[in-house]
């Protein structure tokens, strides 16, 4: 403890006797001493910071003081002696920083919000509307004075002003996301419904991330519900063109409750061509195949899952030597992909009691084809569900012929057996 201490003070009286030499008329003449200078500077900047990640607030604070003093120039280390103070809720000497720090750089944006938040948690909110309102008289044409000012009034419960200056912000050009979202929310409390529609609508801007758009999609939505204009909404949305991805799963969704299965399936279909996610794209998959087992088209049931297994049949992903067998990384994601989606077209037939008719189907195929691989998997699988374990030995047994090279099923095979031996 008392090394640290005598560590500390140490640092300090190097940095107060570097202030002296700093300040000197001959060092501020010389390229040589400047460099110096900015050098010892920033040691101690270092050890501020290394402070600061220890949470030794008051030791870091007192270090930029003596940096502020000696190296007046050095405007990063006063930007954050300001956060510091801030921190510590010394929100006087914080304001006073950001202030002196405007003017020597009067159009910094990043000083300029800085000082708007410190006066804000001064609880000095009408001197901070009077400074946005100043900004506004020498720069009308600035629309992040205005977004300043809004946000302001925001603050201040005064809606109205609020939601005009977001709008003078926004036909300023200055609308990015957050501007927009604020305004739909302002405009929701306002009661005014269109005006927070068109706001979001706005927000789902093309430079927003997928996940961004998504959420801002279903708040859209969310604005429906609560007003009970939903189907309303979805319906203009579809006549003018301007349904988005979350409108036409949810329409999807109600035409889908509501039975009526064909619209529903185009709906989806729609959703699909409206995104670029695989998994998203998934999600609708596993959606519409529910839809196709309950409409009773097992052609197009099927299909998604056949066309991928034929494709990973016919695959060359594998590589083999005489002392051992060498599955690729794309080999195995693409193996367990395939049985999931496996499963899961089996489990979305038994979800709909309809699990003999996917049976009877593949029976049907491999009664023309014994060799035919997706029959078989598909097969081994329901008579393993079914505890008919004899049987599915039987199916793995003929795929591990079929696909001599994949030994899997093989042990497939050999663990049907047991459970058949064990049984009986």
């Amino acid at each position: 403890m008392e090394r640290s201490k005598l560590y500390f003070f140490s640092l300090i009286f190097m940095l107060i006797t570097a202030g002296a030499l700093m300040t000197g008329p001959e060092a501020q003449q010389t390229d040589e001493a400047t460099e110096q200078k900015r050098m010892m500077a920033q040691e101690f900047v270092k050890k501020a910071q290394e402070f600061v990640k220890q949470n030794r607030i008051e030791k870091a604070i007192e270090i930029y003081e003596r940096i502020a003093k000696a190296v007046p120039e050095n405007f990063e280390s006063r930007a954050e002696l300001a956060k510091l103070y801030a921190r510590t809720n010394q929100q006087e000497k914080s304001t006073q920083i950001w202030r002196k720090l405007l003017d020597t750089a009067p159009e910094n944006l990043v000083y300029q919000d800085a000082l708007f938040n410190s006066l804000q948690a001064a609880g000095k909110l009408d001197e901070a509307i009077e400074l946005a309102e100043a900004y506004i008289q020498t720069q009308p044409e600035v629309g992040v004075h205005y977004a300043r000012l809004a946000k302001l009034y925001e603050d201040k419960g005064n809606l109205d002003a609020a939601i005009t200056n977001y709008e003078k912000a926004i036909e300023l050009a200055y609308a990015d996301k957050q501007t927009y979202v604020k305004l739909a929310r302002l405009n929701f409390l306002n009661e005014d419904i269109d005006a927070a529609e068109i706001a979001l609508r706005n927000a789902i801007l093309p430079s927003t991330s997928v996940r961004e758009q998504r959420d801002l999609e279903r708040q859209l939505l969310n604005l429906y519900r609560f007003y009970g204009n939903l189907e309303e909404k979805l319906q203009k949305a579809e006549n003018d063109g301007t349904t988005t991805y979350e409108m036409q799963k949810v329409r999807a969704e109600y035409f889908y409750k509501n039975d009526e299965l064909e619209k529903s399936v185009n709906a989806y279909k729609k959703a699909y061509n409206m995104t670029i996610s695989s998994n998203e794209k998934e999600r609708i998959s596993a959606d519409l195949l529910k839809v196709y087992v309950q409409l009773g088209e097992m052609d197009s049931a099927i299909k998604p899952y056949e066309t991928e297994a034929n494709s990973n049949t016919n695959s060359n992903t594998r590589s083999f030597t005489s002392a051992r067998i060498t599955v690729t990384s794309a080999r195995i994601a693409a193996t367990y992909k395939l049985e999931t989606e496996r499963d899961s077209l089996i489990s979305a037939f038994k979800n709909q009691d309809k699990l003999e008719m996917l049976k009877t189907h593949y029976e049907g195929k491999l009664g023309k084809n014994k060799d035919n691989p997706v029959a078989l998997i598909i097969l081994a699988r329901i008579y393993w569900n079914e505890k008919n374990y004899q049987k599915s030995a039987e199916m793995y047994e003929a795929l591990g012929k079929a696909e001599s090279n994949d030994v899997r099923y093989f042990y497939y095979a050999a663990a049907a057996l047991k459970k058949t031996i064990s049984l009986n």
